[in-house]
C-alpha cells in the first residue's frame, strides 16, 4: 500500500518519496522505480516509459499548427491579390467609360447619330486587360428626362471575372443638348 501524507490543512494528498513518479500511473509500474533510491538510477538508465517520445509528439503538433497557419496565410494573400486585380479592372473600366463619354460629348449635336455611336470601341489596352470585355453605347433622342432637343447617351462596359461569370458593369449616362444660337 502506498502511504500518503496530507498537507497541514488536511485537504491535498502529497506523494511520499517512495511513490513512483510516472505520469498517469496509479501504482507501481514495470519499468519505473519502486523505491526512492531506485528512482534516480532508473531515470538515468531508462526513464519512465510513459514520458518517452513526448518531445516528438509536441514537436509534431507544433509543426502541424505552423503548417496550418502558413496554408491559411498563403490563401489569404492569394485572395487579397485577386481582389486587388478585380478592383484594378473595375477602375480601368470606369476610366475607359468616362473617356468614351468625353469623346461622344465632343461630337456636335447634329453629328451625334447611331452610326457615330457604333464606331466607338474599347481601347486596345483595355481589351487586353479585361477578359471578354464589351462596350455597349445607347443613344435616344428627346428623352423625357432631358426634354426636347436632347439626346441621351448611355455607355456600359462589362467583362468576365476569374470564374467566368459576368462582373457587375460600369455604366455612365449623359444628355447632350442642341446649342442655342442668339
Amino acid at each position: 500500500m502506498i502511504q500518503r501524507s496530507y498537507s497541514q490543512l488536511g485537504r491535498w494528498p502529497v506523494p511520499s518519496p517512495i511513490e513512483p513518479r510516472c505520469p498517469g500511473s496509479i501504482g507501481l509500474r514495470a519499468g519505473c522505480a519502486s523505491t526512492s533510491a531506485d528512482l534516480a538510477t532508473s531515470r538515468s538508465r531508462r526513464g519512465c516509459s510513459a514520458r518517452r517520445g513526448a518531445l516528438l509528439v509536441e514537436a509534431a503538433a507544433a509543426v502541424m499548427m505552423l503548417m496550418l497557419a502558413m496554408i491559411l496565410t498563403v490563401k489569404l494573400v492569394g485572395w487579397v491579390a485577386q481582389e486587388n486585380r478585380s478592383n484594378d479592372r473595375r477602375q480601368q473600366a470606369l476610366s475607359e467609360v468616362a473617356n468614351v463619354m468625353e469623346r461622344l460629348g465632343a461630337i456636335p449635336y447634329e453629328d451625334l447619330t447611331q452610326e457615330a455611336v457604333k464606331q466607338v470601341t474599347l481601347s486596345p489596352q483595355l481589351r487586353a486587360t479585361l477578359p471578354d470585355g464589351s462596350l455597349t453605347v445607347d443613344l435616344s433622342e428627346n428623352d423625357p428626362v432631358g426634354g426636347n432637343d436632347s439626346k441621351k447617351v448611355s455607355a456600359k462596359i462589362r467583362w468576365k471575372n476569374q470564374s467566368g461569370g459576368w462582373e457587375s458593369p460600369v455604366h455612365l449616362t449623359t444628355w447632350i443638348y442642341r446649342s442655342r444660337s442668339k
